[in-house]
């Protein structure tokens, strides 16, 4: 699995959460440490330290990110939160509210119904790839995207999905 999936930790035997990989965070965090030494013992340098510290910062923020949706049976809610370490939103749903989860494949760079060749793509075309998402239904019609993976990755979401809907005790909707 890629290292911008999420990952399943169980909190317990009521708490399930989808969460990015821990290695998502130490790459960044590791690669801003690396620049900032490397620019600290840099003494030969004359020129301007602008790119390198813009760098590092971007590598910070990005190494704060947080994303993870938690799923309590205890407390009877779904939370998505996702932002920076401490500041971050937070979407709260009752558990009640979910109809179901499921997975659905798509052509991503594909507008409507464009013929596409027997392959699933326009000729020369580069940018449209068969993707796939986990998702969940909720009882008003509202659909909510949880994951988007290139479809290679479609057999892992797919136990994801069917160990969501197990926890959740909710139907999984498989779109073939």
């Amino acid at each position: 699995m890629s290292i911008l999936s999420f990952v399943i930790r169980r909190k317990g035997g009521d708490v399930l959460i989808l969460s990015l990989h821990r290695g998502f965070r130490i790459f960044f965090l590791g690669l801003a440490a690396y620049l900032g030494f490397a620019l600290v013992f840099d003494s030969g340098s004359t020129g301007s330290n602008t790119g390198p510290i813009v760098f590092i910062i971007l590598s910070v923020l990005s190494g704060c990110y947080y994303e993870a949706w938690i799923f309590d049976k205890s407390k009877q809610i779904v939370q998505k939160h996702h932002g920076l370490l401490l500041l971050f939103s937070r979407k709260t749903i009752p558990l009640d509210a979910l109809d179901s989860i499921g997975i659905e494949r798509f052509v991503r760079g594909r507008i409507g119904n464009t013929p596409i060749s027997e392959d699933g793509f326009k000729k020369n075309s580069f940018a449209k790839k068969e993707t796939c998402k986990l998702y969940i239904n909720l009882k008003n019609g509202e659909r909510l995207d949880i994951e988007i993976l290139n479809n290679r990755y479609s057999e892992g979401l797919k136990k994801k999905a069917e160990t969501l809907a197990a926890f959740c005790e909710k139907p999984l909707a498989l779109d073939n």
